[in-house]
């Protein structure tokens, strides 16, 4: 099966509790006393790691959903201006959350992949809502992959993934980088994304029509294209039709106004 990703989700989780009271003394005088616990104790207590984290960047974001000890998700790498896109979504291929450990693995793009592993803990955030609510403490291998022979060289750092606080989420959808939950996945600069399975012969069927391309397209953009026709021909998006330019009655007379527009217009 081939998917594409995916959805945007929100930060949720339950950690340890910190609380403070007062004991008697051996003279009677009250003690502050803070009752805390283990941090063993603390991981286990740690439902579920479904949320948003800061990644590399402050413009870059990792996505989690956690079912049943499994993860899914994605990260997104934000580009630079001289890049075609302004964002890569990496989609996490692989995960797993056993009590306190954590580790997933991205798709490879462009020759490169994502693969962390470490553990979960709280953070300096009291609730949910809290930014740094959660952490997630480990080894990120940046992987690159050789296109000719295949070899890989790793980049490794020793992180700290803080959680997204609700307020940290809600200035990234109003920037348009996020999303509520939705049927159809979360809003990305105008475009929503979402989570499609292709079944094998169709995946097959896909990967031999890129392979016979001059110039290989994208999933993305097969899919797009895909469900477009679709969608037309069931009239339910309208067709787009070929650019029509109606001439000018009466011309200039230049032959090279196409090119020299430029000259043209600042000479009016």
């Amino acid at each position: 099966m081939l998917s594409v990703l995916l959805l945007s989700y929100a930060a949720v989780g339950h950690g340890s509790v910190q609380a403070t009271e007062s004991a008697a003394g051996a003279a009677g005088a009250p003690l502050p006393v803070t009752l805390g616990r283990p941090a063993a104790q603390a991981a286990e207590n740690i439902d579920d790691i479904t949320g948003k984290y800061h990644f590399l960047s402050a413009d870059d974001t990792l996505g989690i959903l956690e079912e049943e000890g499994k993860l899914k998700g994605y990260i997104e790498i934000a580009q630079g201006e001289e890049e075609s896109d302004a964002v890569l979504t990496y989609d996490i291929t692989s995960g797993l959350r056993k009590k306190d450990q954590v580790d997933f693995k991205t798709n490879t793009i462009h020759g490169r992949y994502y693969h962390f592993s470490g553990k979960v803990e709280r953070g300096s955030g009291r609730g949910p809502d809290d930014p740094d609510y959660l952490r997630l403490v480990g080894d990120l291998e940046t992987v690159t992959v050789k296109g000719d022979t295949g070899q890989e060289s790793v980049d490794r750092k020793h992180l700290v993934l803080k959680s997204l606080g609700k307020s940290e989420g809600d200035e990234q959808q109003m920037q348009g980088l996020a999303s509520p939950n939705s049927p159809i996945g979360a809003i990305l600069h105008s475009m929503k994304r979402a989570t499609v399975t292709i079944p094998g012969d169709l995946a097959k069927a896909v990967e031999s029509y890129v392979r016979a391309q001059e110039a290989p397209p994208a999933l993305t953009a097969v899919v797009q294209a895909a469900l477009r026709q679709y969608l037309s021909e069931r009239g339910y998006l309208g067709a787009v039709g070929p650019l029509r330019i109606t001439p000018a009655e009466r011309g200039s007379g230049r032959r090279d106004v196409s090119q020299a527009h430029d000259r043209y217009l600042a000479a009016q």
